[in-house]
């Protein structure tokens, strides 16, 4: 869903193939090519090796990544020289689907530049539409603007964060966050979930 936007402006997203979402495939070789019919030799590669044969030839992609990927990206691009030739076609990182430490945050600013990193903040119940920090927010941001998940994503996401009674608490309070809007699914709601 964040991904729409995206492609509506006419970008292009590098999506590397995953199994099952586990962060050691970002150092493994490339899955088998589609219709290939059995398992494709080749050497660990710091970025999957369908990144380092798609970024050059797609200028400016976008790729999501979860903060461990993110991590293990940047353990590794700094041990290679490849790696940091083929990153530097990567226009976007959008980085989501776990907290993300600011001291990883900064590392990867480091790397790619911070202008070229965009937060997204979600659960399953409003997939990665709550709330976002946008590229333009990270130059030069402090601490507590990185720490945060930033603003609401659009005009139809109402985000606050409430207390144990429900009643909205003040900027910066620890409470729990709620989301409405229609990006939300409506699953809460039914009966027997």
């Amino acid at each position: 869903m964040y991904h729409i936007p995206h492609l509506a402006a006419g970008a292009c997203n590098v999506v590397p193939a995953s199994a099952a979402f586990d962060p050691s495939e970002a150092l493994g070789p490339a899955p088998p090519p589609p219709g290939a019919g059995g398992a494709r030799e080749g050497r660990a590669s710091p970025l999957p090796q369908v990144l380092h044969e798609l970024l050059p030839r797609w200028a400016g992609a976008c790729t999501f990544l979860a903060p461990t990927m993110l991590h293990r990206l940047c353990e590794a691009d700094a041990a290679s020289r490849a790696s940091g030739e083929a990153l530097e076609h990567l226009r976007t990182v959008v980085v989501g689907g776990g907290p993300l430490h600011v001291d990883l945050l900064r590392r990867a600013m480091g790397r790619f530049g911070e202008d070229r990193i965009v937060q997204v903040y979600g659960m399953g119940e409003c997939p990665m539409t709550i709330a976002h920090l946008g590229r333009q927010w990270h130059r030069g941001a402090d601490e507590a603007l990185l720490r945060s998940v930033g603003w609401p994503f659009s005009h139809e996401v109402e985000v606050m964060v409430a207390g144990e009674q429900g009643e909205r608490l003040p900027h910066g309070s620890i409470g729990e966050v709620c989301v409405r809007g229609s990006p939300v699914s409506t699953t809460w709601t039914l009966p027997g979930h």
